[in-house]
């Protein structure tokens, strides 16, 4: 993966989160746009790293729910990133849902719209 498409997907994370905290009630607290790029950062970590553990060892529930425990499993991502920064809090699972699922159909469509490029 080239250091531009890193950097996009990054970029279409923090504006999701933006655009999560400006439309829905994600966080308990309006996240400042510095809170919402280093919030990003560590959702990408955590999704470069440990979801892929995460994701291998629940493979089986996944095959069971044809698929729909991966947005139980990008929520719990969207929901670990806010417990390692003090200053955003999710309010709850459900919202860590909403906020993780919005999140995903804006890094997809920037994703599809990228590789048309």
């Amino acid at each position: 993966m080239s250091l531009r498409a890193i950097f996009l997907r990054w970029v279409s994370t923090f504006l999701a989160v933006l655009i999560a905290a400006a439309w829905l009630p994600v966080f308990t607290q309006r996240p400042t746009w510095q809170q919402a790029a280093i919030f990003a950062a560590v959702l990408a970590l955590l999704n470069a790293f440990i979801k892929p553990v995460v994701a291998l060892v629940t493979c089986p529930i996944t095959i069971l729910t044809l698929g729909v425990f991966t947005l139980v499993l990008n929520a719990l991502m969207f929901w670990l990133a806010s417990h390692l920064l003090q200053d955003i809090q999710v309010r709850s699972f459900l919202s860590a849902l909403l906020g993780a699922l919005l999140v995903s159909v804006v890094s997809f469509a920037v994703s599809r719209f990228a590789d048309k490029r």
